[in-house]
C-alpha cells in the first residue's frame, strides 16, 4: 500500500514490488538497467540469491536402497507397469531474500505479509508425478535481519532487510519402467485320453 491516493477513490493504492534472482547475466541486467549507470533504482525491490548447498545427512539412505511401485499404486496411463526407483541424492539449500525500501512503512507491510505465510515454514508440492517420491518438500523462514547502516552515512536512505530460508531438494536417478501387463500366454494342451480295447 503506497499511502497515496492517486486516483481520488478514497482508498490507498496498492503497488507491485518486483522480484528477480541476484545472480543475473551481465547482458540481461545492463538492459534491466536501462543501459544508464545513473538510472535510479526504483524502490521497494526484493531479491533472492542461493547461498549455500550441502549434503542433508537426515535424509540419506543407503546407496542400494530401492523400491518398486506396481500398477495399482500408479493409477491412470501406468496402471500397467511397475516402476524400480533408485534413491536419490538429498540436499539442503539456503538462499536469502533481501528487501529494498525507501521508507520503513513500506517494509513493514512487506514483512507483514511474508511473515504470515511462514509460521515458520510452507510445503510445497512441486510434481504430481506418482513415481516421484521427492515431490513435497518445504521452505523454512530462519531468520531475519536488519541491514540498515547505523549511523546514516552521506548515501540516500534505503531499508534493507534479508530474510533467511533453508529447503530440501534431491538429485533424483531416471526411474525404471517395464510393462506389467500379461500380452500373451503360450499353453500346451496334450491329450491324455487312453482308450483300451474292450473296456
Amino acid at each position: 500500500m503506497t499511502g497515496v491516493d492517486r486516483n481520488n477513490d478514497t482508498n490507498n493504492d496498492m503497488i507491485t514490488v518486483p522480484v528477480h534472482y541476484g545472480a543475473m547475466d551481465r547482458i540481461i541486467a545492463n538492459v534491466l538497467h536501462t543501459e544508464n549507470q545513473f538510472a535510479a533504482q526504483k524502490l521497494p525491490l526484493i531479491t533472492g540469491y542461493l547461498t549455500s548447498i550441502e549434503l542433508n545427512r537426515e535424509a540419506k539412505k543407503a546407496r542400494t536402497h530401492t523400491e518398486t511401485v506396481y500398477g495399482n499404486a500408479l493409477g491412470g496411463p501406468n496402471a500397467n507397469k511397475s516402476v524400480r526407483r533408485v534413491m536419490g541424492t538429498p540436499y539442503r539449500a539456503n538462499m536469502d531474500l533481501s528487501i529494498m525500501t525507501s521508507n520503513q512503512e513500506q517494509m513493514m507491510q512487506i514483512l507483514e505479509q511474508i511473515m504470515l505465510i511462514f509460521n515458520p515454514y510452507i510445503s510445497i508440492q512441486k510434481s504430481d508425478d506418482p513415481i516421484d517420491w521427492t515431490h513435497i518438500t518445504y521452505v523454512e523462514l530462519i531468520g531475519m535481519n536488519n541491514e540498515e547502516n547505523i549511523p546514516m552515512s552521506v548515501d540516500d536512505r534505503a531499508v534493507v532487510w534479508t530474510l533467511n530460508f533453508v529447503f530440501d531438494f534431491w538429485l533424483n536417478f531416471p526411474a525404471q519402467e517395464r510393462n506389467a501387463r500379461i500380452n500373451e500366454i503360450d499353453v500346451q494342451i496334450f491329450d491324455n485320453t487312453i482308450v483300451i480295447d474292450g473296456i
